[in-house]
């Protein structure tokens, strides 16, 4: 007796501790489920579409059917999830996986694209629509309507339609064969006077800049103090080696005799 009680217990206690577990939520936000959810394309039937409502990871809409299945689904997804502020619900009238199984479908019609011009189809997931891209040049053309007409019919109101221009296939630049691009590895005079020119200036700038530091007193007064460092920047320009060709002192000569 006292081992059937014992069981008894043990299945009571085993099962109290399961429930807990499926009640504790999965997910910090939306956007963690949803990324469960995308990768995989492993949507459940209840969900229409999810979107950013302010362009973050933080503020999604779920578009569920409006239907008792939809409706189960929004408390499934807020068991699932911590934060109940990261979603917002909507309602949609078809199923998510509905209209990407349409997608798979319709993608037999690119074959004979040069009869009706199909060239693409997109998963609107705000509006809940397969969007439709047709070459422009077939718009009204009699055969790309009565596809239209006939997917109408197959499959209900779930298109919208959009005129575009063909794609544009990228197009690689090369360089031709055999020609390369050389730099002249020497450093010109030109250059080395540069180089020298813009560390003094360097130098110079950050010196300005020591003596603008302006030091707040506790009387509340401003005023503008020297930088402790700025005797020392001068003493390292004063006694900085630059390091040039032993021939750098004839080419400037010769550059100042030709002027």
């Amino acid at each position: 007796m006292k081992k059937i009680i014992a069981l008894l217990l043990t299945t009571i206690l085993l099962s109290a501790l399961t429930f807990s577990f499926n009640a504790q939520a999965v997910f910090e936000t939306a956007y963690d489920l949803n990324q469960m959810w995308a990768p995989s394309n492993t949507y459940p039937d209840y969900v229409c579409g999810v979107w950013s409502n302010d362009g973050s990871q933080y503020n999604l809409t779920i578009a569920v059917l409006d239907t008792e299945e939809g409706n189960r689904g929004k408390e499934e997804i807020l068991e699932l999830i911590e934060d109940d502020s990261s979603v917002t619900f909507t309602y949609g009238e078809y199923s998510r996986n509905y209209l990407t199984d349409v997608q798979d479908e319709l993608i037999k019609l690119y074959k004979t694209n040069e009869e009706h011009g199909l060239i693409s189809t997109a998963l609107n997931e705000y509006e809940n629509r397969i969007a439709l891209g047709i070459l422009k040049e077939y718009k009204g053309n009699e055969k790309t309507e009565l596809l239209l007409s006939d997917l109408k019919a197959q499959y209900g109101d779930i298109f919208t339609v959009s005129y575009c221009d063909p794609p544009v296939e990228e197009v690689l630049i090369t360089a031709p064969v055999g020609e390369a691009v050389t730099f002249d590895t020497k450093p010109h005079l030109s250059t080395i006077i540069l180089i020298i020119l813009l560390l003094t200036s360097v130098a110079f700038m950050v010196i300005r800049k020591r003596k603008a530091y302006v030091m707040k007193t506790n009387t509340g007064k401003s005023l503008t103090a020297v930088s402790p460092a700025e005797k020392e920047i001068e003493h390292a320009i004063k006694n900085t080696d630059i390091d040039y060709p032993q021939a750098l002192d004839k080419k400037v000569m010769d550059e100042i005799d030709n002027k």
